[in-house]
């Protein structure tokens, strides 16, 4: 008897999945049960299943999707997938799918950032429910550049009231654990290239909380800046 390969019965489920976007029902396929079988096909399977979701244009092409994964987010045993959208080198987005328990289809769409989906989906205080670490730019200095490089930023984005949001103010340990000990040094590496007027600013100690959002996004002014004297420097 011939042997069926997980890839082929993931293309079934999600080809089941696909055709129960028009009836709006069929809610089972979405369990945390068939996410090894969902994650096991290919681009194109995963193009043709959003093509298929009602509301969309249908006009979605392969080269588009970068990554994709299936996961459960909320902790519910219910499947979404997370997909890494890029129309070009500066339109990269994260696009969100997902079964409600009504039944009805939801889509979240976080646009111009980034994600590592071997990484950046954790839960982070250990509610269940898995937040999202992305990267976007540090726009609070010029805004949008296009292809130019640009600073980036460690963003987390939690589900809310039916919504992906930014909720990186509810997690100040994790910026003081993971992410400013890291900036920390890499600032001070960065002065030691930049201007001798962006050495004058005395360094920051390692580990001192957030007192107020004020100063946190004035870190990432100051980091923006250490990084732009290095690109002059370069």
């Amino acid at each position: 008897m011939r042997q069926v390969s997980h890839t082929t019965i993931g293309a079934v489920l999600l080809c089941s999945l696909r055709l129960g976007w028009s009836a709006d029902s069929g809610s089972t396929d979405w369990t945390q049960d068939a996410i090894p079988l969902l994650n096991s096909v290919g681009k194109a399977a995963v193009v043709a299943f959003v093509n298929a979701v009602p509301g969309n244009d249908g006009n979605m092409e392969v080269a588009y999707l970068r990554d994709f994964k299936w996961v459960d987010l909320a902790g519910d045993g219910r499947a979404e997938l997370v997909m890494i959208t890029a129309t070009g080198p500066c339109c990269a987005s994260v696009v969100i799918y997902r079964r409600k328990p009504s039944g009805k289809s939801g889509r979240d769409i976080l646009r111009n950032v980034g994600l590592d989906l071997n990484t950046g989906i954790r839960d982070l205080d250990g509610d269940g429910k898995s937040e999202l670490i992305v990267r976007q730019d540090v726009d609070a200095l010029d805004g949008y550049r296009g292809i130019q490089p640009a600073a980036l930023w460690s963003a987390i984005y939690r589900l809310r009231s039916d919504k992906y949001v930014d909720a990186s103010r509810d997690f100040a340990s994790f910026y003081d654990a993971e992410v400013l000990p890291k900036l920390e040094r890499r600032i001070v590496e960065a002065r030691e290239r930049c201007p001798r007027t962006l050495r004058a600013s005395p360094p920051m100690r390692a580990g001192t909380p957030n007192a107020n959002w004020r100063s946190w996004k004035w870190r990432r002014i100051r980091l923006s800046a250490s990084w732009e004297g290095t690109q002059r420097r370069g």
